[in-house]
């Protein structure tokens, strides 16, 4: 229901941190893990399978991470 979006979307949104795209995000990662639990069923796979999801989408322009000299590191 929220899969009104194109595959590449560019949202105009620099900091990536626009809370109205989230359940669009959502749904979309759940379509994918859906296609590869159908793939897996297909295949006679799933019972011997784990599936594990994991993200990175990195972190805020606002993070540092401080060196043992002081120094910040962007």
């Amino acid at each position: 229901m929220f899969d009104n979006f194109p595959e590449v979307a560019t949202y105009n949104n620099t900091l990536g941190d626009d809370r109205q795209y989230f359940p669009d995000m959502i749904t979309y990662m759940d379509k994918l893990v859906g296609k590869v639990v159908n793939k897996l069923e297909e295949q006679g796979l799933i019972e011997n399978t784990l599936i594990v999801v994991m993200g990175d989408n990195g972190t805020k322009s606002t993070f540092g991470h401080v060196l043992p000299d002081g120094t910040i590191y962007p």
